[in-house]
């Protein structure tokens, strides 16, 4: 009996692809994985179909052949980084260190990137995060070897960032495969200075007065452990406070000081 063997992928080579079988006999189809294909396919699983036709009829047997392709790269720790800081202070922790590894026996060449940069602030857009101390960064991970990778907060960056919270996404690719990896980058700034209480504080009186309460007592609190100057200021337009004072109705007991 005649026979012909096939698969409809390049990566899956049969041998014999055709032949000749005696009756009773047996013969072995063999199906090989092409490394000059198989190199090439993205990880993931992939299929591929043997088709075995036979006989005066031409009769077809199908046998589903599955590859499942590993990604060669892996990075750890798979956390992010959630940094704190106080307006104009150090961000702690400042930096997080990433471990690239290869699981390949070939070089695997990899780059990086802030690939997004989200703040409470819109309209302040600082880069504050590095990656081995540049916006971005790349190289070669070794056969079966590993490579440290920094991510950091700059310091003087970030000391400029307003309060309120700071997000960035860091990518790291593969790029041969082009399977990326993202980390998550949090920096929250506090304001030093804490003042209770908060919101509106109202007084209510009729025309020429008296006014009730007649004041308003408010808590100053330095949250910092560095000393930490002060000023109040009476705004007339309290959305910008570019109006100037007017202290005609409402007056401080205290204008400066340090805590």
């Amino acid at each position: 009996m005649d026979f012909t063997a096939a698969s409809d992928a390049p990566w899956a080579a049969v041998e014999p692809n055709a032949g000749s079988i005696a009756a009773g006999a047996a013969t072995a189809a063999r199906v090989t994985i092409a490394p000059h294909c198989a190199d090439t396919l993205p990880p993931g699983e992939n299929a591929a179909t043997l088709r075995i036709t036979f006989g005066p009829g031409q009769r077809t047997i199908e046998r589903l052949i599955r590859l499942t392709v590993a990604e060669p790269l892996t990075l750890t720790p798979a956390d992010g980084l959630v940094a704190e800081m106080f307006f104009g202070d150090a961000p702690t922790p400042p930096a997080v260190v990433y471990t690239l590894e290869s699981v390949s026996d070939q070089p695997v060449e990899w780059s990086s990137r802030v690939d997004t940069v989200k703040t409470s602030n819109p309209s302040t857009d600082i880069p504050w995060l590095t990656i081995n101390g540049g916006p971005s960064a790349g190289g070669e991970v070794p056969p079966h070897a590993a490579s440290e990778v920094a991510v950091a907060i700059d310091p003087v960056a970030a000391a400029a960032l307003p309060v309120g919270v700071h997000q960035a996404d860091v990518t790291f690719v593969d790029d041969c495969t082009g399977e990326e990896f993202v980390r998550a980058v949090t920096l929250r700034v506090t304001a030093p200075l804490a003042v209770t209480p908060t919101g509106e504080s109202i007084s209510t009186g009729v025309f020429g007065g008296p006014f009730r309460p007649p004041a308003h007592a408010f808590t100053l609190t330095n949250v910092t452990d560095a000393p930490l100057d002060w000023t109040a200021t009476v705004c007339v337009d309290a959305a910008t406070c570019a109006a100037p004072p007017d202290p005609s109705w409402l007056i401080l007991d205290s204008t400066t000081s340090s805590l």
